[in-house]
């Protein structure tokens, strides 16, 4: 790992402590960030933008500087923390909204942080807020359009703030990604959950009406509790309930989705906690496929993931909003003509679809000035498909690329789609 500040690499890093949380049922707006202690004589002023890269340039993090402290001549310790920070220090004056596109809404929120900082995805262009926001900060307000619109902020491995919707495509992690067996942890079943829906007419109050003001302007409130059951248990059980009473923008038009992913989120209450091989291809926000043993696997979104770095890094996983069911063994096969390259297995929930990416595979064989290096691409981009058994077997074709020999010869047969003539010398070929 590598931390560039104002144009500086370093490298020299120690106490690297990364762990980023994202909360898919928007209760919360965790800010995220990182500490760590870098090797350098140079004092740095608090306030500029910290990147933090992996070996290979991806970026992990883009975070403020929000404090540094020198540990010893040689030792700087740092924080960063997301632009969401800024959001705690702003407050929103009450407003009404009557189908207000929520892109400007989030304008306002963000007023005064940088385009560059933040950004949102296309599949939140059609959503609109209805309702009463009270005096808040600009944090709780994101947070409550999170919640009731199905939204939630991953700031980490992007370079800006991401507002996205929630993604129920599964990815599965593969049996040897996973340390031993993840541990499960039970909690009391929820019984009912339940929400209050608020409706707002301008209008002059009466002395029995509950009311806000805006400005100079008065709106009058009508409210209404609706709940769902949790049908696994009956009417003798102990009412263990979940209510969201204080959320003034949940309304008639979109309680029906609240209630229904509090019912997904809280009826489910097994936690999951594991270690898993993980560099970037597992993140919060992210639903996920876990092998919980030989039988069984574990569908839910993670919640947090926090790093430790060595020679791969690994992540310890919370999940959250989980499903539990027999699993099925997928074996994905690589094949070049009717020959076998290499295989992957996962573990899937059973009747599922599955569309996994098949990956570049680089095989070297031999050593010395014998060795060979190949390199084989994928005719299909994913492997898809159902798990219709306990055990599927599915074969992906691929081609070779190139070869690359200890003799300094550079075969070229073909690079993704571009084919090339046989070349009996190095030279950098540029593919478009």
């Amino acid at each position: 790992m590598k931390i560039r500040i104002n144009g500086i690499t370093y490298t020299q890093i120690k106490n690297l402590s990364f762990a980023p949380e994202a909360d898919i049922i928007g209760l919360e707006l965790p800010i995220n960030g990182f500490t760590a202690d870098i090797i350098t004589d140079a004092e740095i002023d608090p306030g500029v933008n910290v990147f933090l890269y992996d070996d290979l340039n991806n970026l992990w993090a883009k975070y403020k500087l929000i404090d540094s402290v020198r540990k010893d001549p040689e030792t700087l310790s740092i924080t960063a923390e997301s632009v969401l920070r800024r959001l705690d220090r702003r407050t929103m004056n009450p407003v009404v909204y009557e189908d207000k596109p929520l892109n400007q809404i989030l304008a306002l929120i963000f007023r005064g942080i940088s385009s560059n900082d933040w950004t949102t995805t296309e599949a939140i262009n059609d959503k609109y807020i209805t309702g009463y926001f009270p005096k808040q900060t600009a944090r709780e307000r994101l947070q409550w359009i999170c919640f009731t619109c199905g939204l939630f902020v991953r700031s980490f491995f992007y370079d800006r703030v991401v507002i996205k919707s929630i993604d129920s495509t599964v990815s599965a992690v593969p049996i040897e990604k996973v340390f031993w067996r993840p541990s499960l942890g039970y909690k009391d079943p929820v019984t009912k959950v339940q929400a209050t829906i608020y409706s707002y007419v301008e209008g002059e109050p009466q002395n029995t009406d509950k009311w806000v003001q805006v400005g100079n302007t008065y709106y009058i409130q009508t409210s209404q509790e609706m709940s769902l059951i949790n049908p696994e248990y009956s009417d003798n059980e102990d009412d263990n309930v979940v209510s969201v009473d204080d959320v003034t923008i949940v309304n008639p038009d979109n309680i029906s989705d609240v209630l229904s992913r509090m019912a997904t989120y809280y009826f489910n209450r097994v936690e999951v906690d594991a270690e898993i091989v993980n560099n970037r291809e597992f993140v919060p926000g992210d639903k996920i496929a876990l092998p919980i043993t030989d039988e069984d696997v574990a569908t839910g979104y993670l919640k947090s993931t926090d790093f430790t770095f060595g020679l791969q890094a690994k992540s310890r996983i919370k999940l959250q909003q989980i499903l539990m069911s027999k699993a099925s063994q997928l074996k994905i096969v690589y094949m070049y003509v009717n020959k076998k390259l290499g295989s992957q297995i996962y573990m899937l929930p059973r009747g599922t679809n599955y569309q996994i990416q098949n990956p570049y595979l680089d095989i070297t064989k031999g050593s010395g000035k014998n060795y060979k290096r190949y390199i084989y691409f994928p005719l299909q981009q994913y492997a898809t498909g159902t798990m219709s058994a306990a055990k599927v077997t599915d074969e992906e074709d691929y081609d070779r690329a190139l070869c690359h020999t200890g003799k300094g010869i550079l075969i070229i047969w073909s690079v993704d789609e571009a084919t090339l003539t046989t070349s009996s010398d190095k030279r950098i070929v540029e593919v478009g």
